[in-house]
C-alpha cells in the first residue's frame, strides 16, 4: 500500500527497467537523487532509480527521466553513482539514554579479564578525576559468572570511589565495595524479586549483582549515571547513530535519569538538533516501579512530546536473561536451580498490560525465556479478544520459543522484535539448557516471516554483543541471514561455529532490511509516515557503499553508510566525501569519479 497525503496524486504510468514512476503533481523539487539502485520496501513499487523530495516529503519515486523533469534552477542534484539506496534504518530496540552514559564511561571488551577491567578502571579514574561513581559497560557475561569478578579486585585499584560496571546484557553488574556502601547494600540485604546480590561460600558479597531489579537501585543510589553527564554525551551518541544510517530509534527505557534524558531529546528536537525520530517506551521491572509508571505514563506522554519525539508505549521487563539463569523457562536449568520467573510476577504483569491497553497505550515486553514468551502471548491474545485491535503489541528479544508457539505472533497481530547480532551458537547455552532446547527454540525467524508476523530488528545497544559493533546494522543483517557470528566480532565475542540451530530459520537480505525499516516503522506505529521510500512519506533514507543484494554474504559487514537523510535533511555524510559537495545545488557527490 502507498500512503498519499495529497489529492494531486498522479497515477503510476511509466515503466523503465522494472520500475514504476509515481509522483505528486508539483513544481520543481528541492532535492533529486538520480542514478541510484533503490529498494523501496514498498510492495507496490519495489525498485526505482530516482527520488525527488520537496520539503521533508518524498514527491517522486521512479525512473531517471521522470525525476529530471522535476529539476529546477534551485534543485539540489545528488548523483548516487549506482549505489544502493534503502529506507532509513530504525533501531527498534535501544537504550538510548544509558547508551549515552556508556560511551562516556569505561568501555569493556568481551575478551577482557578481571585484571584488564581493573586496569581500564584505573586509567579512566586518572583521566577523569573526581569523587563521582564510575560507570562502565560491555563486560563479558561469562566474566561475571566466574570467581574472578570480585569486588576486592576493584577495591584494590579504587577503594574510595564507587565503581559500577554492567555486562554485555545490562542485566548483571560488577561493583566495588564503595558502590555497595553508597547504596546501603550489605550481606544482610534481602534479594529483590528478579535480582540477586551474589555471595561467596562464606556468605560475603562478591560484588556481582544479577538482575536489573537488584543492580539499578545501586546505580541510582551511587549516582553512577547522572542527568548532566547523560545530557552531555547524548549528541555524540546521536552522531554515532546517524553514521550507521539510523533515522529512527525506539528507546526501550532504563530507570536511570529518565526524565532528564527524555527532556534532553525534546530540547534537542525543539532546537532543530535531533537527527532521528525517537519513540519512547516507559519501562518498569518491579511491581513498585510498575505502579509508579502506570500512574505517571499519561502525564509523561503529554510532557515529553515534540515533532520527532513521542511516548506512547509501556515497556515491561518480563524476565531476565539466560546468562543469569533468570530467563523464564518451562523446564528447569540444567546447571542451576530453578527455571526463572517474571520479575514482577505473572499476575501483576498481566494486570499492568491490561490496564495499559485500556488506557490506550502500546505494550512491549522483554521476553527471553520460552515461558515468558508464551505467557505474554496469552496476555496479548486476551487483549485482542477483548476487542482491542489498535494497541501495538510486541515482544522484544523473543529468544527461546517453543515450536508450537511460533504461529501465535501472526495470528494475533503481535510484532516480534529481536537482534540479529545474537543469532550465533553459544556452547554455554547447551550446558544450561541442553541440546534439544538449544537446537529447536532459538529465534525462529523463518517461521515468523512465513507466518506473516511483522519482524523488527534492533540491537538492544548497549546491552548487546560487541559494543558499538553490535549496534552496527550490517553486522545484525549478516547474522540474521546466516545465523553465525558476524566476521568483525569473531575472536572478540566468540569463535566461528556452524550456523545456529535450527539452521533453516534465516531471513533473506531483503527481509532483514525490511525488518530494519518497515518493521521498525510499524512497531513505532508510523508506517503511514515512513519506513519505505514511497510518495507521500517522509524523506528518511540511506545510501550505502555496496549493494547488499549483490555482494557475497561474507562481505555484508564491510558495508559503510555514505549518506543518511531524515525528514529531508542530510544528517550524515561519509567523511571522505568532500565537505562542500552540497554547498552548490549543482555539485554532485564524487563517490566513484
Amino acid at each position: 500500500m502507498i500512503f498519499m497525503r495529497s489529492s494531486k496524486v498522479l497515477a503510476a504510468s511509466a515503466l523503465l527497467l522494472g520500475t514504476t514512476s509515481i509522483s505528486l503533481a508539483q513544481d520543481a523539487a528541492d532535492i533529486v537523487f538520480t542514478n541510484a539502485k533503490i529498494h523501496t520496501m514498498d510492495d507496490a513499487n519495489p525498485t526505482a532509480e530516482a527520488v525527488a523530495i520537496t520539503g521533508n516529503t518524498i514527491t517522486y519515486v521512479g525512473d531517471k527521466a521522470g525525476a529530471e523533469a522535476l529539476i529546477g534552477d534551485e534543485t539540489r542534484i545528488i548523483n548516487a553513482y549506482n549505489h544502493l539506496m534503502v529506507p532509513g534504518f530504525i533501531e527498534s530496540h535501544s537504550h538510548l539514554l544509558v547508551a549515552a552514559a556508556a560511551i562516556s564511561g569505561v568501555v569493556g571488551d568481551q575478551r577482557d579479564s578481571a585484571e584488564d577491567i581493573a586496569r581500564k578502571v584505573t586509567e579512566y579514574a586518572e583521566e577523569n578525576p573526581g569523587d563521582w561513581t564510575i560507570f562502565g559497560t560491555g563486560l563479558a557475561a561469562t566474566l561475571l559468572q566466574s570467581d574472578a569478578a570480585n569486588r576486592k579486585v576493584l577495591d584494590d585499584v579504587l577503594p574510595d570511589r564507587g565503581v559500577v560496571l554492567l555486562d554485555e546484557t545490562n542485566h548483571n553488574a560488577w561493583v566495588n565495595s564503595k558502590a555497595l556502601e553508597l547504596a546501603g547494600v550489605t550481606k544482610d540485604t534481602p534479594d529483590p524479586a528478579g535480582g540477586t546480590y551474589v555471595k561467596d561460600a562464606n556468605g560475603e558479597l562478591t560484588g556481582v549483582i544479577q538482575g536489573s531489579p537488584a543492580h539499578i537501585p545501586v546505580i541510582n543510589a551511587s549516582k553512577a549515571v547522572t542527568p548532566d553527564r547523560l545530557a552531555a554525551a547524548m549528541p555524540q551518541m546521536l552522531e554515532i547513530m546517524t553514521s550507521f544510517g539510523f533515522t529512527g530509534v525506539i528507546d526501550m527505557g532504563f530507570p536511570l535519569g529518565t526524565e532528564a534524558g527524555y527532556q534532553s531529546l525534546v530540547d534537542l528536537d525543539n532546537d532543530g538538533k535531533l537527527p532521528l525520530r525517537a519513540s519512547l517506551a516507559y519501562m518498569f521491572n518491579t511491581q513498585e516501579l510498575g505502579n509508579k509508571v502506570l500512574s505517571t505514563i499519561e502525564d509523561f506522554s503529554k510532557r515529553y512530546k515534540s515533532e520527532h519525539v513521542w511516548l506512547d508505549t509501556l515497556k515491561i521487563i518480563g524476565d531476565g536473561v539466560t546468562e543469569n539463569f533468570k530467563a523464564y523457562m518451562f523446564e528447569p536449568y540444567l546447571d542451576h536451580d530453578g527455571s526463572g520467573a517474571m520479575n514482577s510476577g505473572d499476575d501483576f504483569t498481566r494486570e499492568a498490560a491490561l490496564k495499559a491497553a485500556d488506557m490506550g497505550f502500546n505494550i512491549t515486553t522483554h521476553c527471553v525465556g520460552d515461558k515468558c514468551n508464551a505467557l505474554m502471548l496469552d496476555i496479548y491474545e486476551e487483549i485482542r479478544a477483548a476487542g482491542n485491535e489498535d494497541a501495538i503489541l510486541s515482544t522484544t528479544h523473543s529468544w527461546w520459543v517453543r515450536p508450537e508457539d511460533r504461529p501465535r505472533w501472526a495470528k494475533s497481530d503481535i510484532i516480534t522484535q529481536t537482534a540479529g547480532i545474537w543469532l550465533f551458537y553459544k556452547p554455554e547455552y547447551v550446558t544450561s539448557l541442553g541440546e534439544e532446547r538449544n537446537n529447536t527454540e532459538q529465534f525462529p525467524m523463518r517461521a515468523w516471516e512465513d507466518s506473516g508476523a511483522v519482524v523488527a530488528l534492533g540491537s538492544d545497544y548497549p546491552a548487546t554483543e560487541g559494543g558499538l559493533m553490535g549496534l552496527n546494522p550490517f553486522n545484525n543483517i549478516y547474522s540474521a541471514v546466516t545465523r553465525q557470528l558476524a566476521p568483525p566480532l569473531v575472536g572478540t565475542v566468540g569463535e566461528k561455529h556452524p550456523p545456529l540451530e535450527p539452521a533453516d530459520q534465516v531471513l533473506t537480505v531483503e527481509e532483514a532490511i525490511r525488518a530494519y525499516s518497515a518493521g521498525g516503522a510499524k512497531m513505532m506505529g508510523k508506517f503511514d509516515e515512513f519506513g519505505s521510500i514511497s510518495v507521500g512519506k517522509k524523506a528518511d533514507l540511506v545510501i550505502l557503499s555496496q549493494d547488499l543484494f549483490e555482494v557475497d554474504v561474507e562481505d555484508i559487514s564491510n558495508t559503510d553508510v555514505l549518506l543518511t537523510m531524515m525528514d529531508g535533511k542530510i544528517t550524515y555524510t561519509e567523511p571522505s566525501i568532500a565537505a562542500g559537495a552540497l554547498s552548490d545545488p549543482k555539485i554532485r557527490y564524487p563517490w566513484q569519479e
